[in-house]
């Protein structure tokens, strides 16, 4: 099994072909240093064409967005946690290729912007948590109808409705702290009409290299 664990980068035994694109059989381990010098700039953007099937990189700074290539991951993919990362812009709807996932945790992080629909073909995804972000708009009816879902936490973010479907799916979840009519333990009114509250058009973005993000003109 390939995997890659980063936990924190302080503490770092990382292997190397996650940010060089390298995809042999046999993982190769880098300093320190290098492997400072290959994440400092957020997440590669050809992460897609790392083999691996668990990434771990949570808890570092590495800000920047998610690269819309990590959907070329998806038939390797079985886990992956970016939690408390720093990460920035909107999910890309390459996500949904991931249909092996099974753990999907983008927790603690800025990332904003609508839940993309495609979130809804990932078939595989047991616990999905995008807890502590900014994520504004409905919490899209796919999630709910996604057939192997068992723990969707989704508190802590904007989101001003839910499809009407999603109230009648048997999963544990969580979306409190955002800014849902009727729904109880939501955000002030302050904070609902504040600048980070705001819907964002991510069709204004595009992702360059190492993951940073850049506006469209």
């Amino acid at each position: 099994m390939h995997w890659v664990q980063l936990l924190p980068l302080s503490a770092c035994s990382c292997l190397y072909d996650i940010a060089s694109g390298v995809s042999s059989e046999e993982l190769r381990v880098a300093s320190y240093d290098a492997c400072y010098q290959l994440f400092r700039f957020g997440i590669p953007e050809n992460i897609g064409n790392s083999p691996v099937s668990v990434l771990v990189l949570a808890n570092n700074n590495l800000g920047g967005c998610i690269p819309g290539s990590i959907g070329k991951m998806g038939k390797t993919l079985n886990k992956i946690i970016l939690m408390n990362d720093n990460l920035t812009g909107c999910l890309p709807p390459q996500i949904g290729m991931l249909k092996k996932v099974t753990v999907f945790d983008g927790s603690f992080n800025h990332l904003q912007g609508a839940l993309p629909s495609s979130i809804g073909n990932m078939k595989s995804v047991e616990q999905l948590d995008i807890a502590h972000n900014s994520f504004t708009g409905v919490v899209p009816a796919s999630v709910y109808q996604l057939p192997t879902l068992q723990n969707f936490t989704y508190s802590f973010n904007y989101f001003t409705s839910e499809a009407p479907s999603c109230a009648a799916i048997e999963v544990v979840s969580n979306g409190t702290q955002n800014c849902i009519p009727d729904k109880m333990n939501q955000r002030s009114a302050k904070q609902c009409s504040s600048e980070v509250a705001r819907l964002v058009d991510c069709s204004k973005f595009k992702y360059g290299g190492n993951g940073r993000e850049m506006a469209l003109h």
